[in-house]
């Protein structure tokens, strides 16, 4: 764009406007780091009659699952689903530990049970369908994640080797295992094939296990990094813009995160809570997860963004520069050119 011609005559003339143009970017500056922090509304609930709620998948419609811990008692809990705002249990017959690890928009879900004190997997279809039968030749399995493409992921056993990560579609199973790890899991896939979970190594001399959390694309491993926990994160769910979120140690608590695509994290913390999970992010950006508050049990929320409007004050500077920069009929100088009114804020 050409630039605006305007006649200015003198030096003095020239310092209300470049005073305006430094506040202007100053307040620029301010709104830009501003909208860095992220704001959400939050939906605190509990399962009716639950001592701690955890609530791992959301999906598009704002439906969640999870399971929960009943007052009435230890191994009285179940999985559970809250559809349209409606709760209900999900049973595994002949199944305890039952929990729901996600929901896609169809209301199908996949959780886990153990029978025999052996874990296994199952699908639940949104018209009550039960499948148990696992990923061929798995021999232990629990699936965490479901997309709305229809593949599920977690991890898997075949009993020899490394516990590995799977997706599996009910035809296609596709496993990963991270370079040099004993123990991998696929918490999360989405549209574009991108997986994040967590896996663990085991050093050669030292019986300690070190947990990473992971991005995984274009068939490589990207070990994620948190600003000031370093590696010592997990990573839950992804989205289809390649938003990522999970929690990090802080001490004795932990923090709830949100990695945005171009590598921005920030701290997710629901109002009055001591530690916070953050579990799943739907492709609208809302959250869900659970936390603790400085007494209690487990409970469930799900975070909405808040998306800020301009401040009025900028909104204000803005309307003044527009104001300020008419020519002034002076035909003592030279004609000077200056940005466009457009570029002072």
């Amino acid at each position: 764009m050409k630039p605006t011609t305007l006649g200015i005559s003198s030096k003095a003339q020239w310092a209300p406007l470049l005073a305006l143009r430094a506040v202007g970017a100053a307040m620029a500056t301010l709104l830009v780091s501003t909208q860095a922090i992220a704001a959400y509304t939050y939906d605190i609930f509990d399962v009716p009659g639950a001592s701690s709620t955890y609530a791992f998948g959301l999906n598009e419609r704002g439906d969640v699952a999870g399971f929960y811990d009943s007052a009435a008692g230890a191994g009285q809990g179940a999985g559970f689903s809250r559809i349209g705002g409606v709760y209900a249990d999900v049973l595994v017959p002949g199944g305890v530990g039952v929990g729901v690890g996600d929901i896609d928009s169809a209301g199908n879900m996949v959780g886990s049970y153990v029978v025999s004190s052996q874990q296994n997997g199952f699908l639940l279809t949104s018209d009550g369908v039960l499948r148990r039968e696992g990923p061929p030749g798995a021999l232990v399995w629990r699936p965490a994640g479901l997309n709305d493409q229809g593949q599920e992921s977690g991890f898997l056993s075949m009993g020899t080797g490394p516990v590995v990560g799977y997706v599996w579609d009910g035809l296609d199973l596709v496993t990963i295992s991270a370079p040099g790890a004993s123990f991998t899991d696929v918490r999360n896939v989405n549209a574009s094939g991108q997986m994040v979970g967590t896996y663990s190594v085991r050093a050669p001399s030292v019986p300690t296990v070190t947990w990473y959390a992971y991005l995984y694309e274009s068939g490589s491993f990207t070990t994620l990094t948190h600003p000031t926990a370093g590696t010592a994160l997990d990573a839950f769910g992804i989205n289809d813009a390649g938003d990522i979120v999970g929690d990090y140690q802080a001490g004795p608590n932990v923090i709830g995160f949100i990695r945005h695509a171009d590598g921005r994290y920030e701290d997710v913390m629901p109002p009055g809570a001591v530690s916070a999970r953050v579990q799943d992010i739907s492709n609208s950006g809302q959250l869900v997860g659970y936390f603790y508050g400085p007494t209690g049990g487990a409970r469930g929320f799900i975070a909405t963004l808040v998306v800020p409007e301009p401040g009025s004050v900028l909104m204000w500077l803005c309307g003044l520069g527009v104001l300020s920069l008419v020519r002034r009929g002076d035909d003592r100088g030279p004609m000077n050119s200056i940005e466009p009114a457009s570029k002072l804020a």
